[in-house]
């Protein structure tokens, strides 16, 4: 099972997404991909009448996901592009008050602020552990973070019946924290206005990470419970896109535990395939083969690869992760060919007999470390970059920087912009 480790490395929401921290990406959609396009042009007005609409047909993306989710998750990337200065924060909060101002029964513009105030918050705060951040950066993070608070609180009225309106409160509750009668509650509440948002249970589920003081067995009760709100509609589906969610939040010796025969595994792996019998995307079924892969569950691997005929997908198979996991079944299963069809023909996989390879050899894989996109590069998270990519080495690349061209399997490369934030991930 060590050779697994360094393929799965590990994270991602996050995320924007904590901001709203979710690797599962969702499906292309041109009117969605246009909303960083409406809000740089201020467009306020086109901007609710999508959100409304989004929010009223409640409508899915070919892989399950929520459109709304992915409108939120690009307003919120066009509303945080370079913040980096309190003059920059300043005229984004500005603007996001002009919409609020001029569309007084919006929904969404409410959210909006609320998101760009918590963010600036954890812009003031910076990206290091607490141990590292000044007086002045408590300070500023708790009063925007309680700035933010109130206004999600001052337009909950207007706001609330869209489901974003908790992802966010939860957030900042979390931030705060807020004790955990208090949190559950506000989790509660926002099932009773909407039980299927996908980002509600991913965001409330961050309270359980071992980060928070919270472990993989808090994590799997809460996905059981979520099963049984979301069955009649989900299946088991919700234990797949919970985990999936969570893993890139958990450091892969901690979600990988015990391999192929773990709780965790079966769960998730019951919970794919109604997954896919309900969206049976392609973007699933890589999802699917390639966690099979992280927990050394070949059979699967295999049967899910060829299922979909080795049509790759490039978010999911990052780097050498898919070479790797067809090197390992091919070692461990050599009569089992992958089949395919298109431009990548995987059929023809060498037969042979030595063990499968040790991914915690120190090979890079990059997704992981792809939660640094957009924040400040440090010491700290450098390290945590590192560690989760499965690299021995990381180095930073600045803007003009000479830097050697040889290529280093076992190195974790982040380029960041002349204001050090980090703007690619890479291995190299």
């Amino acid at each position: 099972m060590r050779a697994l480790v360094r393929i799965f490395g590990l994270i991602a929401l996050a995320m924007l997404l904590s901001a709203n921290g979710n690797a599962q990406t969702p499906d292309p959609y041109e009117p969605i991909e246009d909303v960083v396009k409406l809000y740089k042009a201020g467009d306020f007005y086109a901007l609710d009448k999508l959100a409304t609409k989004l929010r009223i047909e409640k409508n899915r993306t070919p892989s399950g996901r929520w459109y709304l989710g992915w409108f939120y998750a690009n307003l919120d990337a066009a509303i945080l592009e370079g913040n980096n200065t309190e003059t920059q924060w300043s005229a984004v909060e500005s603007k996001l008050n002009r919409w609020i101002a001029d569309c007084p029964q919006s929904a969404t513009a409410p959210i909006a602020l609320a998101t760009a105030q918590e963010s600036h918050a954890w812009a003031l705060r910076g990206n290091g552990f607490a141990s590292t951040v000044t007086s002045e950066g408590w300070e500023g993070f708790a009063k925007h973070m309680a700035i933010s608070r109130n206004t999600l609180e001052t337009n909950k009225r207007i706001s609330s019946d869209d489901p974003q309106w908790y992802v966010v409160m939860l957030r900042v509750a979390l931030a705060q924290g807020w004790k955990q009668e208090k949190y559950w509650a506000l989790y509660e509440e926002a099932l009773l206005k909407e039980p299927l948002y996908y980002g509600t249970y991913f965001q409330a589920a961050e309270r359980l990470i071992p980060m928070w003081g919270g472990s993989m067995e808090e994590i799997r009760d809460f996905a059981k419970n979520a099963v049984k709100r979301t069955a009649s509609t989900e299946g088991k589906g919700m234990y797949a896109r919970i985990y999936w969610a969570m893993s890139h939040r958990i450091a892969p010796a901690q979600f990988l535990a015990g391999s192929g025969e773990s709780a965790t595994w079966a769960d998730m792996r019951a919970g794919f395939r109604d997954v896919i019998k309900s969206y049976p995307s392609d973007f699933n079924k890589n999802a699917f083969a390639q966690y099979a892969c992280r927990f050394g569950d070949v059979d699967t691997f295999l049967a899910v690869f060829n299922s979909f005929q080795g049509r790759l997908d490039d978010v999911i198979w990052t780097g050498n992760t898919f070479q790797e996991c067809k090197e390992w079944a091919a070692k461990l299963r050599p009569n089992r060919l992958l089949t395919s069809t298109g431009e990548r023909d995987l059929a023809g996989i060498a037969a042979v007999s030595e063990p499968a390879p040790s991914p915690s050899s120190g090979r890079c894989n990059a997704a992981p470390a792809q939660f640094t996109l957009g924040r400040n590069a440090n010491a700290a998270l450098e390290d945590e970059a590192r560690t989760r990519a499965g690299a021995k080495t990381v180095r930073v690349l600045k803007p003009g920087q000479i830097v050697t061209m040889e290529f280093n399997a076992e190195r974790l490369s982040l380029t960041v912009d002349d204001a050090g934030r980090v703007t690619r991930v890479s291995c190299g």
